[in-house]
């Protein structure tokens, strides 16, 4: 939970601003509903303490992992950390077996709908086994329904 103390700190980490205007992130959106296997998580835990230094390690290897791959698309040479290198090997191996190629003008690229209000930043769009698709970096053992929100 965040304890937002301005206005501004709110808008720094709930969206962008784009051309004058903020727009809400997607991710934030997604927050906002009940996430039922989030729920079956917290019971699995011996106490709501141990769910919560389990998750807070999940969000920082993601993040870890999100990092290297983010690097690895725009052709630069991370160092690879011991803790991520197996799910970094796996990116690497589904890559060469999927012939991605991304564009790097196109990683880490911040889209915004006008529209309906709303924004968001992609991983990458990338060439997938030919086709033009959008690469989601996901590093959860199962897919939830909110990825079909986000994407």
């Amino acid at each position: 939970m965040n304890d937002f103390k301005t206005q501004e700190d709110f808008k720094d980490v709930c969206g962008y601003e784009i051309d004058g205007f903020w727009y809400p992130r997607v991710t934030k959106i997604v927050e906002i509903k009940a996430k039922p296997a989030l729920y079956r998580f917290y019971a699995s835990m011996s106490n709501f303490d141990e769910g919560e230094r389990m998750k807070k390690k999940s969000a920082e290897e993601g993040t870890l992992i999100h990092e290297t791959v983010e690097a690895l698309l725009l052709g630069e040479h991370p160092v690879i950390p011991s803790s991520v290198e197996p799910s970094i090997r796996a990116f690497v191996e589904f890559t060469d077996k999927k012939s991605i190629q991304a564009d790097k003008k196109f990683v880490e690229r911040r889209l915004v709908n006008f529209e309906e209000r709303y924004a968001g930043t992609l991983d990458a769009i990338a060439l997938i086994d030919g086709k033009m698709g959008i690469l989601d970096i996901k590093t959860s053992q199962e897919v939830y329904r909110d990825y079909n929100l986000q994407t």
